[in-house]
């Protein structure tokens, strides 16, 4: 059995990372949320990345987030408590019309 070679944050190294990123602006928020996603769900960048808007979902009154994984399987799974408002955030400052479509994480011009 081989073990992985990621190094992981401890539990203070994650909260400095998190806050250290400026959600005045909309590219901070982007920025803390996907950072936020990866720390307290072990999502992969490419899967997290992958990520739509419809990824994100509210199932019996839990926030869920569905990822793309390599091999094309789709795994769903709820939210850690310390990550369940971080997406809304995201999503809240978009326009309505594009809150259920499209790329959950957008490049900036």
């Amino acid at each position: 059995m081989t073990s992985g070679q990621t190094p992981l944050l401890n539990p203070s190294e994650a909260r400095a990372l998190l806050d250290s990123t400026n959600t005045s602006i909309v590219v901070g928020l982007r920025d803390r949320a996907l950072i936020a996603l990866m720390v307290y769900s072990f999502a992969r960048i490419g899967a997290a990345l992958g990520m739509a808007v419809e990824d994100v979902y509210t199932q019996n009154r839990r926030l869920c987030v569905r990822l793309r994984e390599k091999d094309g399987k789709r795994h769903a799974m709820p939210c850690h408590h310390n990550l369940e408002e971080i997406p809304h955030g995201l999503s809240r400052r978009r326009r309505p019309a594009r809150r259920s479509q499209g790329a959950l994480f957008r490049t900036t011009g």
